[in-house]
């Protein structure tokens, strides 16, 4: 065996493996002096990563805090537009129960508050187009007329609403939108849940009390209108109650509100019949509006010019005709020259004046002047009516009503029947309504024709048949003192044809 051979060969494998050996310890360090390297790169990176990282923390927290200043500033400019918007809408709801037009409405809102149609405009494009909550958007749709997007904003925010009182102040808002719509039943419904949010609220503030009183008269005038007299006075009594509270926290604010309330028991107690105290509550009214300025506010002069009206009516139901007089030209000369003046409204009560006093002068005998004051009223309701049949119609068939009446005291009975039948032709669809006023002044024309066909002594059968006709609408509404005279007055004229027909 060659063993020189394998010791030459194991040199050979010695020395190569330490050359490896040599190579691998070289590279070791090689790559732990780059691992370290590296290392510190990687820390180096971590550190400047950490001191951006702060950095965004910091900023953001700056930003946090600017964020809430803007939100702060945001829930700040929303609350004083909301406060704006309130007052502005308090003010066009209580219009809303005078059926003042728009332009009359805009008009009061301006002077009261000294702004003008751009700012209004403002208002309204802050709340529908950049206010982010949902009464703020309502209040800006119903300032602007438009009350279907209202009353869905009403809608959302009674959604969301968690408060008592947040609730019962959107179902007052909500009822409003109704009320002035028309819809009396979702109004009443929407007013009477307000009601029962308001009576979980322990501590209410003057705002919540107005609009508890706004309710409550709004229920009144709603009861009134269906002829439930006594009920519309319980509900005028919770609003008195409380609008006394609040002349007594803000006089000068409040005291125009109280005064309106006693128009409302004025003209309810004057429905019934209850004289005295109608007569009561519209000298405490109007007491209360001799003290307020209404130079450049069209509202509260009218209501001034409504309560000595309403008086002159009470007198002349009264058959107190000379104190009747007295109150309608004290009417007249508050309203001053209608020349120039186109709202539709002062319009409407100039009109209702000269017929009130042209019946109380057709009383007085004084037939000439009658006719020219209540053919003034004719006219107005004419060209009214023209404009708007169904807000008019009431009034219109009433201005005919008391030309009638005039031509029945001068004897022109051929006059009065032909007037009065022409316009049961021409109103026939309309008469059908069940509505009390309507019917009620269908009554009065059938009651009319009745006396002038029995008075001018001719076919006793058609007199007899419209004084049945006149008895069976009074008899409709059995709790309207108003329509129980009436109906006594038809019996009476049935009663005495009948007696004539027996004895003949």
């Amino acid at each position: 065996m060659d063993y020189q051979y394998i010791i030459e060969l194991c040199k050979i494998i010695a020395v190569v493996l330490g050359v490896l050996s040599a190579l691998v310890g070289g590279f070791g360090l090689w790559a732990y002096f780059k691992n370290k390297q590296v290392e510190q790169v990687v820390e180096l990176e971590a550190v400047k990563r950490n001191e951006h990282v702060m950095s965004n923390v910091e900023n953001n927290t700056v930003g946090l805090i600017e964020n809430k200043k803007d939100v702060s500033m945001i829930k700040e400019e929303v609350s004083n537009l909301k406060a704006q918007l309130r007052e502005l809408l308090d003010e066009r709801r209580q219009q809303v129960e005078e059926y003042l037009s728009r332009e009359q409405q805009d008009e009061i809102i301006r002077n009261r508050f000294n702004v003008s149609g751009a700012d209004i405009e403002m208002l309204i494009e802050k709340a529908t187009q950049k206010s982010e909550t949902y009464i703020t958007q309502a209040m800006g749709y119903e300032l602007n007329y438009d009350y279907g997007m209202a009353e869905l904003c009403y809608i959302k925010a009674l959604e969301v609403a968690v408060q008592p009182v947040d609730k019962a102040d959107i179902l007052f808002s909500l009822g409003g939108v109704y009320y002035h719509n028309g819809d009396h039943l979702k109004a009443t419904q929407c007013y009477k849940d307000s009601i029962v949010f308001y009576g979980d609220v322990e501590s209410k503030s003057a705002e919540d009390l107005w609009n508890l009183s706004y309710i409550y008269s709004s229920l009144g005038i709603i009861e009134k209108e269906k002829s439930k007299y006594l009920k519309a006075i319980e509900f005028y009594k919770r609003a008195l109650n409380l609008r006394e509270k609040l002349v007594d926290l803000d006089y000068d604010k409040y005291v125009s509100d109280l005064a309106k309330i006693y128009m409302n028991f004025a003209v309810t107690y004057g429905h019934i019949r209850e004289s005295d105290k109608a007569i009561a509550f519209s000298l405490k009214a109007i007491d209360i509006f001799k003290t307020l300025d209404f130079a450049n506010e069209i509202d509260t002069k009218l209501h001034f010019v409504s309560c000595y009206s309403n008086l002159g009516n009470i007198y002349k139901n009264q058959n107190d005709f000379e104190n009747a007089k007295d109150s309608f030209q004290k009417t007249l000369k508050i309203l001053g020259d209608p020349v120039g003046n186109t709202s539709a409204r002062f319009a409407e009560i100039y009109a209702g004046i000269h017929l009130n006093y042209g019946e109380v002068l057709y009383e007085l005998n004084d037939n000439e002047l009658a006719s020219f004051h209540v053919n003034i009223g004719v006219k107005i309701f004419d060209n009214l009516f023209k404009i708007s049949p169904s807000r008019y119609r009431v009034k219109y068939l009433g201005s005919y009503y008391s030309l009638g009446k005039v031509l029945r005291q001068g004897r022109r009975y051929n006059d009065c029947i032909l007037l009065l039948e022409n316009l049961i032709k021409n109103q026939a669809s309309d008469l059908l309504k069940d509505k009390y006023d309507l019917k009620m002044i269908e009554a009065n024309i059938y009651f009319l024709l009745g006396q002038s066909y029995h008075e001018s002594r001719v076919e006793k059968g058609v007199s007899l048949n419209y004084f049945k006709k006149a008895y069976a609408i009074y008899s409709m509404f059995s709790e309207s003192s108003e329509a129980e005279i009436w109906k006594q007055q038809s019996m009476n004229y049935i009663d005495l044809i009948n007696k004539k027909s027996d004895s003949k």
